[in-house]
C-alpha cells in the first residue's frame, strides 16, 4: 500500500467526512465507532480514488486532532 499523502485537499476531505460521521451519531465518545471509520473510508477512497485502510484514516483523525491550529473546527 503507498505511503499516504495528506496534502491540504486530502485533508479537507478527511475533515468533512469525519463531520459528516459525528453528526450521523457515530461518535458515541471522543472516537468514531467501527461503522463511522469504514464510512470514512469508502467514502475518502469514493472522493480520491485512494485506498486507505481504517487503521491509517484513524491516525490521520488522531493527528488532525492534536495538531489542528486555533480558529480550526475540524474534529471537535
Amino acid at each position: 500500500m503507498p505511503e499516504a499523502e495528506w496534502n491540504d485537499e486530502h485533508t479537507k476531505i478527511i475533515c468533512e467526512l469525519f463531520e459528516e460521521q459525528v453528526r450521523a451519531g457515530n461518535r458515541p465518545n471522543t472516537h468514531l465507532n467501527n461503522i463511522g471509520y469504514r464510512q470514512v473510508a469508502s467514502k475518502f477512497q469514493q472522493r480520491t480514488q485512494l485506498l486507505y485502510t481504517s487503521f491509517r484514516l484513524r491516525t490521520n483523525g488522531i493527528s488532525l486532532r492534536v495538531n489542528t491550529p486555533p480558529g480550526i473546527n475540524c474534529l471537535q
